[in-house]
């Protein structure tokens, strides 16, 4: 046991103590399969991402090139490019390469080459060479086929991506619905809005005509409302419209006081007694003077 962070010069302190052990046992051991038949060992390389970032000198997750089988760029990936592709090899039914697709695959010599080529650059910048930066803690390896990413690292990755893929149907799915409320929504406001202007006019039309009704009934019960007066028959100007005036004519002198009724249309005063209105006909019926009689009644009703 060493009980320390997971660094390179940590790791590369314990595998320097079984690197030549393992490469060894990689190339001198076999196992029998028959009994003129051996079958040599091959290793292979497992454990997490920051595991094997350091095990092969890669610079890790935030370079530029973070694939460990591939030199796909960051942005590639951002962009939805896929990794390296393999192809079947007919002669020997192997997956191989596929030396026609960008980006290309790794290769244990090119990482050693990256690395020599970053060792005599002087500004030591990591991007060019594929981010290859420290020798490699154990060179067993003959393809980066024999790294092997863990099981569990990689259905975390599927399970995230098919997360994304449902949060984004589910997103998109509330976001139509959103707008087909709000197009509902909008549709009703529109409605009500224009219901209540309808309202506001038909209210305002109804106190319009309120109003002129109320003038009108003013009006006629000003026509139609007779009133009664008494005067004292003192002298000749009270006599009243009627041709005939029984005061101006000189045949009621003795009459002190006389009830007057008005016309309800032409709104002319005469004498009670002169139009033969009985007072107590006064304000209870309407009134017609003889030259109104027979013609304005219907007009007035």
């Amino acid at each position: 046991m060493f009980e320390a962070y997971d660094s390179y010069d940590n790791m590369k302190q314990i595998f320097g103590m079984y690197t030549e052990q393992v490469e060894a046992l990689q190339t001198n051991f076999s196992v029998k399969i028959s009994d003129n038949r051996f079958q040599v060992l091959r290793a292979f390389l497992y454990g997490d991402y920051a595991f094997l970032c350091n095990v092969l000198g890669h610079q890790g997750a935030a370079s530029k090139h973070p694939c460990l089988w591939c030199d796909i760029a960051k942005q590639q990936l951002s962009k939805g490019v896929p990794h390296c592709s393999v192809k079947l090899d007919s002669v020997t039914n192997t997956f191989i390469a596929n030396p026609d697709w960008e980006p290309r695959v790794r290769s244990i010599a090119q990482m050693q080459n990256d690395l020599i080529q970053y060792n005599s650059d002087d500004k030591k910048d990591g991007k060019k060479y594929r981010n290859i930066t420290k020798p490699m803690l154990l060179p067993i390896l003959d393809s980066v086929y024999q790294i092997v990413p863990m099981p569990l690292h990689i259905l975390l990755g599927l399970v995230l991506k098919f997360y994304n893929m449902l949060e984004t149907t589910c997103r998109q799915i509330d976001r139509n619905d959103n707008e087909s409320l709000y197009g509902v929504w909008k549709d009703a406001s529109d409605q009500a809005e224009q219901a209540n202007l309808e309202y506001e006019e038909a209210k305002a039309a109804y106190q319009s005509s309120q109003e002129l009704l109320a003038a009108f009934v003013c009006e006629q019960e000003k026509k139609g409302k007779k009133k009664r007066q008494r005067r004292r028959c003192t002298t000749e100007e009270d006599a009243c419209n009627h041709p005939l005036c029984a005061i101006s004519g000189g045949y009621k002198t003795d009459v002190e006081t006389l009830d007057w009724v008005q016309c309800s249309n032409c709104e002319k005063w005469y004498h009670s007694i002169c139009v033969e209105y009985a007072s107590s006909e006064v304000e209870q019926d309407d009134f017609l003077c003889s030259h109104c009689s027979g013609t304005v009644l219907s007009n007035l009703k």
